[in-house]
């Protein structure tokens, strides 16, 4: 666990920055933004790129990795390699760890936030990366993608073509770690519904659905925002 300090300062960074960046919404001004997490094999990559191609935004999945690159002017190779292992990161997180290139959990963490607030002032579908505890406190659309574990390894399976035992391995895996991302830079839970809008269950319903059942759901979110506006 993260000591209480470190969470605090964390939420007061994403407050603190979240209120300085976009203005006050209007009706004309309000982004078109929504933020998608999903559990390995439910399909929540493909209903993302379902949704910004509905919505006619931008999708933002590994591109967020470049433009954090470019915030903290270092190769997007060697910030590839930092968001897969970050979990792994202990104690210091080792300046001068990859490359020679200096780059620490917090300038990590920092530049993430500031990119992902800087989509959510323009618009776009942010696939994964905590983009719903970022903006929180934005008028957007938090979205989770769920399955039951025996139905995500066997789309895992038939994506990846291979067997059901690997498959289920690299669905454990892959949640795990997605896991300990959110747990290590934001000392928060991935799976915690507050921290979510509307939750989708991929296990009954079509890819198809879940867009349209989204896509009405941040049109009720954005009219919500515009009451509270006044306007």
């Amino acid at each position: 666990m993260m000591p209480e300090d470190s969470l605090g300062a964390i939420d007061a960074l994403i407050r603190s920055v979240a209120m300085g960046g976009c203005g006050g919404p209007s009706a004309a001004e309000i982004p078109v933004v929504c933020t998608l997490s999903t559990a390995a094999g439910a399909g929540g990559e493909e209903v993302a790129e379902r949704l910004a191609e509905r919505l006619h935004v931008g999708f933002f999945d590994k591109r967020i990795l470049q433009r954090v690159a470019k915030e903290a002017d270092i190769s997007s190779e060697v910030l590839k390699r930092l968001d897969e292992c970050v979990e792994g990161m202990k104690g210091a997180w080792l300046r001068s760890l990859f490359m020679g290139e200096d780059l620490s959990k917090e300038t990590f963490r920092r530049n993430l936030i500031n990119v992902i607030l800087g989509i959510g002032c323009k618009g776009g579908v942010i696939l994964g990366r905590g983009g719903n505890f970022i903006l929180a406190h934005r008028p957007v659309l938090r979205v989770r993608v769920v399955g039951s574990p025996s139905l995500c390894a066997r789309r895992i399976a038939k994506q990846q073509g291979i067997d059901a035992s690997a498959a289920e391995r690299v669905r454990r895996q892959t949640d795990r770690d997605r896991r300990q991302f959110i747990r290590t830079l934001y000392g928060k839970e991935i799976s915690d519904p507050l921290g979510y809008d509307l939750m989708l269950n991929s296990d009954h319903l079509r890819l198809e659905a879940l867009t349209e059942i989204a896509v009405l759901a941040l049109q009720r979110r954005r009219e919500n925002a515009l009451e509270q506006t006044g306007e």
